[in-house]
């Protein structure tokens, strides 16, 4: 059966970040049944005490156990600016569930939800508490509090690489989870107004 391709959109000039994004995505395929980089068929870390080796261990039976039933591969999809995000989401042979915008590269932050258009592309594609996430210094978090729409994530990346990428991936997992893996979560809409969460604030995983 061809899988079905589910688009990642990252905005970010950050190579590092790509980077992320792609390392736990490879890992995520492996799980689902594809064949990925050498570096995702292996724990992410040599300590057990790692939190990203304990967070993809907690991960990996449960993605195994759900992949069968729906042939998912996640594709990473990363453009410099909001415009080209726009454009290529627009005309898309499929969708992108999932949209990360990192603000760290730009001069001024914007005055609005940045994610809004980006979302509005693609209104079809599955959403969930998690699948729309900005980036930003962490000296522009209060600037996003009150601009975000509902539904979003706020992350201050954090400067250790392991747990930037555990983050990421308990971030994939949830959004699998609501929009895929649990039948009774995937059937809920997700549409509100209500402003950014404290609670889904983080500088670290």
């Amino acid at each position: 059966m061809k899988p079905r391709t589910v688009g990642i959109c990252l905005v970010s000039r950050d190579s590092t970040l790509q980077e992320d994004v792609q390392a736990v995505l490879d890992r995520l395929n492996h799980w689902l049944g594809h064949e990925t980089a050498i570096a995702s068929l292996h724990w992410p870390d040599s300590d057990s005490r790692c939190l990203y080796r304990q967070v993809a261990g907690q991960a990996e039976a449960y993605v195994r156990e759900h992949a069968g039933n729906h042939h998912l591969y996640l594709d990473m999809r990363c453009f410099d600016d909001a415009a080209a995000a726009r454009e290529a989401l627009a005309s898309a042979d499929s969708e992108s569930d999932y949209v990360l915008f990192d603000t760290r590269h730009l001069a001024d932050q914007p005055e609005s939800d940045p994610l809004v258009e980006l979302l509005a592309a693609q209104p079809e594609a599955k959403r969930s508490p998690s699948s729309a996430l900005l980036l930003c210094n962490e000296e522009h978090l209060q600037h996003w509090l009150g601009r975000l729409g509902g539904n979003r994530l706020v992350r201050v990346p954090h400067e250790r690489q392991p747990l930037r990428r555990a983050d990421l991936l308990r971030l994939f997992i949830d959004h699998l989870e609501h929009a895929y893996f649990n039948r009774l979560l995937a059937r809920t809409t997700l549409q509100s107004s209500e402003p950014v969460a404290l609670a889904r604030i983080s500088s670290s995983a």
